[in-house]
């Protein structure tokens, strides 16, 4: 896809650069840009700029892949901006858009987003070129230790805690402590802002454990628990469902959360691997999730991890989900 396309000498030369370059426009900030539009501070040359991956824990430290653009492409990107077109509820459909336009990732870049400087930067390895709409089907996984390599960079430093293992299994919702573990890690994510600041109430507790273990016997439901060790951090509930347009069957992520403590740290990414991993053994053809539009972390993890905005035949518009209380 467009293979006369190159990167600038200037992001060709990024790691000397005591700066990032420009953000012409970015997606979504958190603490630095997840997708962006970047302008060399030299040429003007406009190039995008995708996460692959980050590290350490307080995601400071960002790795991304850096593809050129066509002048044409990007000057009508950037002027739909200036009329308001491009918003966060759109930005995946605009990202599509603008990925079409953009050449094979031409550089693999770490940027210290804590200090605000290029860390390392690398031409592509062959092993890791991919065209843009393929993206990242052909690179390795997000958390594959050649990203870091290509850079000459050390993946983050192990806490104590990081070293035990973690384990996702389906939960027995007839047995112990796969019972308690799972009534305290949803009440916790009860209690918590995001998932509506209150904890479950007595009768949900009594209707809870048989719905749902029947649901689980028809294979109607997952539920899955990550362990540290021992020690219960993170659930994942999903609900069997069906796609007409597909004609397949599909797997919502009805709940899915990770103690505080544990959050950054792989959990929420391993056990939606652990979902999809199901979802293909079920023969889905898709997965679904809702998630706040106040929620950043959960978005920008969701997000790094393929989920888009549902956009039926490629329309720009914003899904709403909906509920009536009986």
């Amino acid at each position: 896809m467009n293979p006369e396309l190159a990167l600038c000498a200037h992001f060709a030369r990024l790691a000397e650069r005591d700066l990032p370059p420009e953000v012409a426009h970015a997606f979504l900030f958190q603490d630095g840009p997840i997708d962006a539009v970047v302008r060399c501070r030299d040429c003007g040359a406009h190039a995008l700029l995708r996460l692959l991956d980050w590290a350490p824990a307080d995601f400071s430290l960002r790795i991304f892949g850096l593809a050129a653009l066509r002048a044409a492409d990007s000057a009508l990107f950037l002027r739909d901006l200036e009329r308001g077109s491009c918003q966060v509820a759109r930005a995946a459909t605009e990202l599509a858009a603008l990925v079409a336009a953009a050449g094979p990732t031409g550089r693999i870049v770490a940027i210290d987003f804590a200090r605000e400087r290029v860390v390392a930067s690398a031409p592509a390895p062959r092993g890791m070129r991919s065209e843009p709409d393929e993206f990242p089907a052909r690179l390795p996984r997000a958390d594959d230790e050649r990203w870091f390599a290509a850079l000459g960079l050390e993946k983050l430093t192990e806490t104590e805690s990081d070293r035990v293992k973690l384990t996702i299994a389906p939960a027995n919702l007839g047995k112990e402590p796969d019972v308690s573990d799972f009534l305290a890690l949803l009440d916790a994510y009860a209690r918590d802002p995001m998932g509506g600041g209150a904890p479950l109430a007595g009768e949900v507790r009594a209707r809870l454990l048989p719905d749902l273990k029947a649901r689980m016997l028809r294979g109607d439901a997952l539920v899955l628990i990550a362990r540290r060790g021992e020690l219960a951090v993170g659930v994942a509930v999903c609900l069997a469902s069906y796609s007409t347009f597909m004609g397949r069957p599909a797997l919502n992520v009805h709940d899915l959360a990770v103690v505080p403590e544990e959050r950054g740290k792989g959990v929420g990414r391993a056990l939606l691997q652990a979902i999809d991993d199901a979802a293909r053994e079920r023969r889905c053809g898709k997965v679904t999730l809702e998630v706040r539009e106040d929620n950043a972390r959960a978005r920008q993890l969701y997000e790094s991890t393929g989920f888009v905005d549902y956009a039926p035949g490629g329309a720009r518009t914003r899904t709403f989900f909906l509920e009536k209380k009986l």
